[in-house]
């Protein structure tokens, strides 16, 4: 779920501190990790929010975790999202995380329809050209279900294998019949169809709790490949992502990741890397760059070290943040030019192991407000 709304910094930032500050318990201590409980805990959270392109929204999210004193950051976990907006959009999701399925391998799965009113495609256009189309021209609906499997398996610590699967079906259609950007620029998948997907990974994982990490790093190699009825879709995508946390003191935390990759073949638009979201550059319009390669740089200075609620496990922190990311042609490969950079502040809101994010970013011409459940990495 997410709000895209203009704040300036001091009134962010002033939420930010009132949320943390005003706790009823004033203990400063951090509170024992999640997975040192035993039993079963659930959450449930309301959502709703404004913006001026999908208007009012509201729906909910609910967690149930199982703990054994062991597994981390669980032993399993099951999560149901719905949430619809005034303007047609949808964001439901079911979601199972078995880290212990059996004694080497997690297994994940994760059901979601996403529907936008308003999702928009702007090629490789500037500011000024997009400027000269109507709302409905840089625009269309899209409906887009996808079912996803996700396997680990641990081949001798730290390394890993990862396979997936995920098929979906993306339904279409421009918010105009004349002067469609889409139909314009006609990009590959611009028809929407379906798509099957499947991946392979290999992985060096040593951090020390995948939902929040506080020290370690990961490092994975993954190679993508997709198809579509007929032969629309057939191409893939090679990646590489980098993460490292180094703890720095007490309740503070050095986040940082970097990733480069690169599509193969034809590779439907709405799949292709892309800048402008809660986990890439946070400020930029949405989607507003796609392309064929893309480079990424994310880091967070995170805070976590004030306790809300002993009884219920709720803590508060706060972060930092800066983003970089550029993207290219196959061709033309990453340059020093053309980078989109962001930058901003954000509040965690840890309860249990559901984490709720609310970060403020911002651009050289944009502005946005997101809030979102888990760390951006």
């Amino acid at each position: 779920m997410h709000i895209y709304k203009h704040f300036t910094n001091k009134k962010f930032f002033a939420i930010c501190l009132v949320l943390c500050f005003l706790s009823q318990t004033g203990n400063c201590r951090a509170q024992k990790e999640p997975y040192e409980s035993q039993g079963q805990r659930f959450t449930l959270l309301p959502l709703a929010g404004f913006s001026s392109d999908d208007g009012i929204g509201y729906g909910f999210r609910g967690n149930v975790y199982r703990y054994d004193g062991q597994t981390i950051p669980y032993k399993q976990a099951y999560a149901l999202q719905l949430f619809v907006t005034s303007k047609g959009k949808w964001t439901h999701r079911i979601k199972l995380d078995l880290p212990k399925v059996h004694a080497n391998d997690r297994l994940e799965v994760d059901f979601r329809y996403d529907k936008e009113a308003q999702a928009a495609y702007y090629g490789t256009l500037s500011d000024t050209e997009i400027a000269q189309y109507s709302q409905d021209e840089q625009t269309y609906e899209t409906h887009y279900k996808t079912l996803g499997i996700i396997w680990y398996h641990t081949l001798q610590k730290p390394y890993q294998l990862r396979i997936g699967f995920i098929g979906g079906h993306n339904r279409i259609t421009p918010n105009t019949s004349q002067n469609a950007l889409l139909t314009t620029l006609a990009p590959v998948g611009q028809n929407g169809g379906s798509l099957i997907q499947t991946h392979t990974a290999l992985r060096r994982d040593t951090r020390d709790n995948y939902l929040n990490s506080i020290h370690g790093s990961l490092q994975e190699v993954l190679v993508e490949y997709g198809w579509g009825p007929g032969g629309t879709y057939n191409g893939g995508e090679l990646s590489f992502e980098h993460l490292h946390f180094i703890s720095i003191s007490q309740g503070w935390t050095l986040s940082q990741r970097l990733i480069t990759s690169l599509t193969l073949g034809d590779v439907p638009f709405y799949e292709q890397p892309k800048l402008g979201s809660s986990k890439t550059v946070r400020g930029l319009s949405p989607a507003r760059e796609r392309g064929e390669g893309q480079t990424l740089i994310n880091t967070e200075l995170r805070w976590r070290q004030l306790a809300l609620s002993q009884r219920y496990n709720v803590n508060c922190g706060l972060v930092l943040f800066t983003d970089i990311g550029q993207i290219y042609k196959r061709t033309d490969g990453p340059s020093l030019n053309d980078w989109q950079l962001g930058f901003g502040g954000g509040l965690r809101i840890f309860w249990y192991s559901t984490i709720m994010r609310l970060d403020y970013g911002k651009t050289k011409n944009h502005q946005s407000l997101y809030m979102r459940f888990a760390q951006t990495f």
